[in-house]
């Protein structure tokens, strides 16, 4: 089935009261680069050719599930809506210099897969890379997973992710290789949304409401670049380092040979990213295995009332807000910080080293030490502090270097 086969879906009666008239878009297609307004229907992966120059391009992209009434209020848009199993993606780039655009992505359990095709005997097809992709001015709506980078090798590196809205979504993006390296996010939004929970795709008064849990999940790959993000809502982490927890894990891919997150892919940056007072008090960076990462954290702010909220409930327990493991070098800028918000796991021979620059401290703290969680963390780090401050006086703080014990 070719393109001009499948059949737009517009805004009447008839969309919701005979489903069975829509036609699905068949695996087989070749091109979709002219999606005119309406709702295709996917029920199987799409495998674009393995090529250079591949494009996936609509008229606009917005919010399709989730709305309020039995009104439909979209706009000029193309809708993607994944009515298939329960563990598939809807796209499956394999080739490079792939451009998706104003489009939106809805109900799959991964939006959009970057994964090299296999022969027959399950290797790897060599030849072309896999990567070179730019995704610009589209909406992921209720998908488990926007964007995620498979298992396989083959490059599967060098991603754009360009404003793009990310509702009701568990996770930005996914990577799962070593090899999945250079991965910019810009002006992106995340926040929670609704899914289909009719089996029928283009049902959306039927729904069920998605949280957002870590934004950006790394098992294997790195360098990622963060930068101008609007975070409304997460409920666990900005960024997570994952180790062996999730259903994601390869135990194949050995933390030794070839690293899964180490010095030649161990690079991450989070630049300018503004957490919604609605968004609580997310982890920025959380890491749940020793790794040989490099990060910078800059102009990331989160509203005060969540964090001191959510200690004072605690009894001034401590809200962490990083959580560091193992030879990490992490250096944050020009951040407000709050009570016990930091804590670490190092040994005498690997652990964390800490640069505060110019950070500020909200809530009750008077010393740059009270922002260390001693109490949550294991052996020693090493603390470097730089023209700290007290947010609500504007006091200087003295500068610290340190190696500090935990309890």
């Amino acid at each position: 089935m070719t393109l001009s086969n499948v059949q737009d879906i517009y805004r009447t009666d008839e969309v919701l009261n005979h489903p069975e008239n829509y036609f699905p878009v068949s695996e087989d297609i070749q091109t979709l680069r002219n999606l005119q307004e309406g709702v295709y229907t996917v029920d199987n992966t799409i495998k674009l050719p393995w090529v250079f120059g591949n494009t996936i391009k609509g008229v606009g992209s917005a919010r399709y599930y989730g709305l309020h009434g039995a009104g439909w209020y979209a706009g000029y848009t193309s809708n993607l809506l994944w009515s298939g199993d329960d563990s598939s993606a809807m796209f499956q780039l394999s080739g490079e210099s792939t451009l998706v655009e104003k489009v939106t992505v809805g109900n799959a359990p991964v939006g959009i897969l970057l994964d090299p095709l296999l022969n027959e005997d399950g290797s790897v097809k060599t030849g072309i890379g896999t990567g070179k992709v730019v995704v610009r001015d589209c909406v992921f709506n209720g998908c488990k997973t926007a964007f995620e980078v498979g298992k396989n090798g083959n490059n599967n590196d060098e991603v754009t992710l360009d404003h793009v809205t990310v509702e009701g979504c568990e996770t930005l993006l996914r990577l799962l290789n070593p090899k999945a390296m250079g991965f910019r996010i810009r002006s992106a939004l995340v926040r929670n949304g609704s899914k289909n929970s009719s089996g029928n795709a283009v049902e959306y008064a039927q729904t069920e409401n998605v949280t957002v849990k870590n934004i950006i999940d790394v098992y294997a790959g790195g360098v990622v670049y963060v930068e101008d993000m609007t975070v409304i809502h997460a409920s666990d982490s900005v960024l997570r380092l994952n180790g062996t927890e999730g259903e994601h894990y390869d135990a194949t891919i050995q933390a030794g040979a070839p690293f899964r997150i180490g010095n030649n892919n161990g690079f991450f940056s989070l630049k300018n990213i503004k957490i919604d007072l609605q968004a609580g008090t997310p982890k920025i960076v959380e890491m749940s295995d020793r790794y040989n990462a490099r990060i910078i954290v800059e102009n990331v702010q989160v509203p005060t009332k969540p964090w001191i909220d959510a200690i004072e409930k605690e009894e001034r327990g401590p809200q962490i807000m990083y959580k560091l493991m193992g030879p990490v070098d992490i250096a944050i800028r020009d951040c407000n910080l709050f009570e016990g918000c930091i804590a670490w796991d190092g040994t005498s021979e690997q652990f964390p080293h800490i640069v505060l620059d110019r950070c500020g401290l909200s809530g009750s703290p008077t010393s740059i030490l009270e922002i260390m969680s001693k109490s949550n963390s294991k052996g020693k780090c090493y603390l470097s502090t730089r023209d700290c401050y007290i947010n609500s006086t504007h006091a200087p703080l003295p500068d610290i270097t340190s190696y500090i014990d935990a309890e």
